[in-house]
């Protein structure tokens, strides 16, 4: 059995020589299925379901899934009857009665503060072995100070306290930042930072993470999702009332305000069997969003230009993620940016340049000449991102001039070490 973004459930002979087919059929609900695991029998399997959150049971001899528990990750059975899935980053273990196929009791916390993946992918660093040995990763590299770097790579000035940050988003007047924080617990909320006082201000609350923020153009109004209730949009200044834009159980994640704000720009995997693509969504009530850029490959970080004529994003087509430019709306014409990978396009203001990194932390500017036609040179090494830039969303800001970038640097680049416990059901005891 394995899954890919945002499909069913696939099985394939194990011995080989078979086509692949659906295990499982997603719905609107849970419209991708993830991480696959057998129980003893070969027959049933568990999978995750990010949009509800919940874990599953499915059959190859049938059709019927049955919900089993609310989690955060993925769950893995340990024999001879247990559940071990995260919730709010700690590992619990469920116990399971294999003659109901159900939970019994209450679940028993045996790990904190494990490291696992949020939105879109929900999978926990841990695993359990059949004979009774567990391992896993406690969070940690999470570590990570804000700072302004020029073009060479020199560390102009650091920016506020360390902390564990994610996606920051510069306001249009680069006097502000709003970013993820997560202070050490699974669930994220938004933060805003004043970049000259560099006093931090909580933005949201609730249940549930909050993240990717995104500013509109004026800087009155911030954007972001919530991982359990879709994407919502806030005055800037925290006043007034929460508007609900996107209900949705797949995660969606907000790129831009665009159209003088009244679309918005994001990718996510709505169910299509396409996986993630690029919507653009009408900020109106009701609104029902738009595919703009759908193809069996995975196309996600869209970012328009600045005179809204050029849209550039990154895409797996060519088996690798690369940054692709294509006319908006969008036309057939396309022109593929970067040949060695790339991630995370981001134009210059003025729209003459239009930068990216490289999963290997490598930034890259590339000159743009776009009148009658797009024109475009050879990318440029910049310098190397002292940031994490796999798998995230802003790792770096450009400037409104490009002399300057907003760097979410890492700061503790140990790996974490992998634990093992040999006893683990003795904590089941105390």
């Amino acid at each position: 059995l394995y899954a890919t973004a945002g499909s069913a459930v696939m099985r394939v002979p194990a011995a080989g020589g078979g086509q692949p087919s659906s295990a499982t059929k997603p719905d609107a609900r849970n419209p991708g299925h993830q991480w696959p695991s057998f129980l003893p029998d070969g027959d049933r399997f568990l999978y995750y379901g990010s949009g509800t959150g919940e874990v599953f049971l499915g059959s190859l001899g049938s059709a019927t899934v049955k919900p089993l528990l609310r989690s955060d990750t993925n769950a893995i059975f340990a024999p001879p009857g247990d559940l071990l899935f995260i919730w709010e980053g700690t590992i619990f273990a469920q116990r399971f009665d294999m003659d109901r196929l159900a939970p019994a009791g209450e679940p028993i916390p045996l790990v904190p503060n494990v490291s696992w993946t949020v939105s879109p992918w929900n999978h926990g660093a841990f695993s359990v072995s059949w004979n009774g040995v567990l391992t896993f990763r406690r969070g940690g590299g999470n570590a990570t100070q804000f700072a302004w770097f020029d073009r060479a790579g020199r560390r102009i000035a650091t920016v506020g306290p360390p902390g564990d940050y994610q996606s920051p988003a510069l306001s249009p007047d680069e006097t502000r930042v709003a970013f993820t924080r997560r202070d050490g617990q699974s669930a994220s909320d938004i933060w805003t930072m004043d970049l000259s006082r560099q006093t931090q201000s909580r933005f949201t609350f609730g249940d549930g993470s909050k993240i990717y923020p995104v500013w509109s153009p004026d800087g009155q109004t911030i954007a972001y999702e919530s991982t359990r209730d879709g994407l919502f949009s806030r005055n800037a200044d925290g006043t007034g009332e929460t508007t609900h834009l996107l209900g949705t159980p797949a995660s969606l994640i907000p790129e831009q305000f665009i159209l003088e704000c009244k679309q918005m720009l994001f990718f996510a995997d709505l169910g299509t069997g396409t996986g993630f693509d690029i919507y653009v969504l009408p900020l109106a009530p009701n609104a029902v969003p738009t595919p703009v850029i759908q193809s069996s490959a995975t196309d996600v970080e869209a970012q328009l230009s600045p005179d809204g004529r050029w849209l550039a994003y990154s895409s797996t087509e060519a088996g690798t993620y690369n940054v692709f430019v294509q006319p908006f709306p969008t036309t057939g014409e396309k022109h593929q940016i970067s040949t060695e990978g790339g991630r995370q396009p981001s134009w210059r203001r003025d729209g003459k340049e239009l930068f990216y990194v490289t999963n290997d932390a490598k930034l890259y500017s590339v000159d743009i000449r776009a009148a009658a036609t797009f024109e475009f040179s050879p990318p440029h090494f910049l310098f190397t991102l002292p940031a994490n830039t796999i798998s995230v969303r802003n790792s770096y800001v450009a400037s409104r001039d490009g002399q300057r970038f907003f760097v979410n640097e890492l700061l503790d680049t140990a790996v974490p070490p992998i634990s093992v416990d040999l006893d683990w059901r003795a904590g089941m005891k105390k």
